[in-house]
C-alpha cells in the first residue's frame, strides 16, 4: 500500500462550478440555520468582539479611527439587551453591571500612541472587512457575512482534500468533520480575525501547492485571477494581526519555491522547469500589486500612529518565560477549555500522520518529502509563537481560537491518512472522534454560551453542564479529570498532573495505533 499525494493531475481533480456552489452553499445554509440562536444567546457581544464593532461604527458614522465620541456616547449599548429584554428572561450573557443599568461602563483597550484620542489596539482589517455587512444589517448582517466566510473556508477544505486524494468521499468527510467541528463552527458567528485569516491562509496554500505540482509536471500554474486573489489574501493578513506576517513570508516562499526541486520518483528524470511565459510574468505582477499597495498603506498606518513603520509591542500581552512555554505547547492541544483535541479529536489523525511521515521521511518520494517539509515550515513557526504567548488561550473566547488560522491546513494529512488507514481500529477511532466532536458542536449550537470560557478557576462549561444535568455526575468534580493549563495563579495540584499524563498518554497510544500499520512510503511520489 502506498501513500500518494495526488491520485491524478490537478486538472482532473478540478471541481465544476456547480459542485463548488453546492459545497459552499450547503455550508452557508447550515451555518445560517444556527445564526438566530447565536444572536440571541451570544449577546451582548463579548471579549474582543465589542471593540471590533465599535471601530466599525466609528468608520461608518464618523469616517475616522478616533473612538472618543463612541465611548462617550456608550455606543456599545447598541449590542446590549434593553431593560425589557433583560427582565423578560434574558438568555444571553450577564456581565456584572452591564445589562439594564444606568452606569454601564466599557473600558476601551487602547493602543499606546502619542496621538490624542481613543484608538483601538486591535487590528483594523477585520473592522474594515465587516463594514459593508454592518451597514446593511447591523450585527446580524455581520454574523451572516461571517457565515459566508466560514462557508468559503469549508469549500477550500473540501477542494484541498479532493485535490490531494482524487476521492470525493474523502473530501466530503473532511468537509464535515473539520468544517462543522471546533474551532471553525464556533467562530463562524464571532467577530474575531482568526476565521478570515484561516480562509486566506488555506486559499493561498492551495494555490501555492497546485503551483508546485504544476512546476513538477511542467504544466500551467495559476491564472491571473487566482494570483490576484492570492495577493489580496496575503496583503490583508498583516491588517488582521501583526503576527500573521510570519504566515505571509512562508506562504510567499512556498508559492515561488515549492516544486522547483521536485524529482519525480527514484530513477525517473527530473522534470525540466519551463521558463516563465508572459502570462506567468503577469501573474507575478497581479500577485505583488495588492501586496505592495496594502503593504505601503500598512507601513504608513504604523508610522502615522507610532512614528516608526513597526508594530507596537505595547499592544501585545507579551510572551511567557521559557519555564511556562510547555504549558502553552500542550495546552493548545489538551486544555479542558481551549484545547483543540479536547473539542475535536479528529485532529489527532492528521497530527499522528505527520509523525508517521517524519519518522519515514528518508524513504519518502522526493515530491512527498518536499510537500511534507513545506507544510511543517508553514505550520510550526506560527504554532510555536502562539504557544509562547503569555495568554495563549485567547482569554474570553471559544476553544482553539489561535489555532484556527492553521488548523484547516491539517486537512491535507487528514485526507491522505483517511485514504491509507485501514482496519477496525482506524474506523472505530474515526467513528468515536466524529461522534465526540459532533456532540460538542450540537451542544454549542443549542446553547452557544457553553463554548465561551474565561481563565478563571471554574471547569469547562460543558463539564459543569453535565454535572448539573445528569444525576449520577453530580458532585463528581469532572474538571479534575481533564487537564487545565490556564489557572496559573493556582497551584498545579495532583489531579492536574494525573489528568495531563492520562490524556497525553492516551493521545500518544491512540496516535501510534492509528499509524502503526506497515505502509510503503517509498513509492509516495506524485503520479
Amino acid at each position: 500500500m502506498a501513500i500518494t499525494l495526488e491520485k491524478s493531475t490537478p486538472n482532473k481533480n478540478k471541481a465544476y462550478l456547480w459542485e463548488r456552489m453546492l459545497v459552499g452553499g450547503l455550508a452557508f445554509l447550515i451555518f445560517a440555520l444556527f445564526t438566530p440562536r447565536m444572536l440571541d444567546y451570544l449577546r451582548p457581544a463579548t471579549g474582543d468582539e465589542i471593540f471590533y464593532l465599535i471601530t466599525t461604527k466609528s468608520l461608518f458614522y464618523d469616517h475616522d479611527l478616533n473612538e472618543t465620541n463612541q465611548f462617550q456616547e456608550r455606543a456599545w449599548l447598541e449590542f446590549y439587551p434593553t431593560c425589557a429584554e433583560y427582565q423578560a428572561g434574558w438568555q444571553g450573557f450577564t456581565p456584572p453591571g452591564i445589562p439594564c443599568t444606568t452606569n454601564a461602563i466599557l473600558k476601551p483597550e487602547l493602543t499606546k500612541t502619542s496621538r490624542a484620542g481613543i484608538y483601538t489596539k486591535h487590528g483594523l482589517g477585520l473592522s474594515a472587512i465587516i463594514l459593508p455587512a454592518y451597514a446593511l444589517g447591523g450585527r446580524l448582517g455581520v454574523m451572516l457575512f461571517l457565515n459566508g466566510i466560514a462557508a468559503l473556508l469549508t469549500l477550500n477544505i473540501w477542494l484541498l482534500a479532493w485535490e490531494a486524494t482524487g476521492q470525493k468521499r474523502i473530501a466530503w468527510i473532511c468537509w464535515a468533520v473539520l468544517g462543522f467541528g471546533a474551532p471553525v463552527f464556533s467562530y463562524a458567528y464571532l467577530i474575531f480575525p482568526q476565521l478570515t485569516t484561516g480562509l486566506c491562509v488555506i486559499y493561498a496554500y492551495r494555490r501555492a501547492r497546485l503551483a508546485a505540482l504544476a512546476r513538477q509536471r511542467g504544466e500551467k500554474t495559476n491564472n491571473l485571477w487566482q494570483m490576484l486573489r492570492v495577493g489580496l489574501c496575503l496583503g490583508v493578513l498583516p491588517w488582521l494581526h501583526n503576527l500573521y506576517l510570519v504566515l505571509v513570508v512562508v506562504l510567499i516562499l512556498y508559492l515561488f519555491w515549492g516544486g522547483k526541486r521536485f524529482g519525480q520518483t527514484q530513477g525517473v528524470a527530473r522534470t525540466k522547469i519551463p521558463r516563465p511565459t508572459i502570462i506567468v510574468i503577469w501573474g507575478y505582477v497581479v500577485l505583488f500589486l495588492p501586496l505592495i499597495i496594502l503593504g505601503i498603506l500598512y507601513l504608513a498606518y504604523l508610522t502615522y500612529f507610532y512614528g516608526l513603520p513597526l508594530p507596537n509591542a505595547g499592544d501585545h500581552d507579551g510572551f511567557s518565560n521559557p519555564f511556562y512555554f510547555p504549558l502553552g505547547f500542550f495546552g493548545l492541544l489538551f486544555d479542558q477549555k481551549y484545547g483543540l483535541l479536547m473539542y475535536n479529536p479528529v485532529y489527532l489523525i492528521p497530527i499522528a500522520w505527520l509523525f508517521k511521515l517524519w519518522f519515514g521521511r528518508r524513504v519518502l518520494g522526493q515530491a512527498q518529502r518536499a510537500e511534507f517539509y513545506w507544510l511543517l515550515v508553514i505550520i510550526m513557526p506560527y504554532f510555536l509563537v502562539v504557544a509562547d504567548y503569555a495568554k495563549w488561550w485567547g482569554q474570553w473566547c471559544p476553544p482553539a481560537r489561535y489555532l484556527l488560522p492553521i488548523a484547516p491546513l491539517l486537512v491535507l494529512p487528514l485526507a491522505q491518512a483517511l485514504v491509507e488507514l485501514k482496519g477496525r481500529f482506524a474506523k472505530w477511532y474515526l467513528g468515536i472522534a466524529v461522534g465526540w466532536g459532533g456532540l460538542i458542536t450540537l451542544a454549542f449550537g443549542l446553547d452557544p454560551r457553553l463554548s465561551y470560557h474565561w481563565e478563571d478557576t471554574n471547569p469547562a462549561k460543558i463539564l459543569l453542564w453535565l454535572e448539573n444535568n445528569i444525576a449520577f455526575l453530580k458532585n463528581s468534580h469532572l474538571g479534575n479529570y481533564f487537564p487545565s493549563y490556564t489557572n496559573l495563579i493556582e497551584p498545579l495540584t495532583p489531579p492536574f498532573w494525573f489528568a495531563h499524563a492520562t490524556w497525553f498518554g492516551l493521545a500518544v497510544w491512540l496516535g501510534y495505533r492509528l499509524v502503526r500499520q506497515k505502509i510503503n512510503l517509498e513509492s509516495g511520489a506524485n503520479r
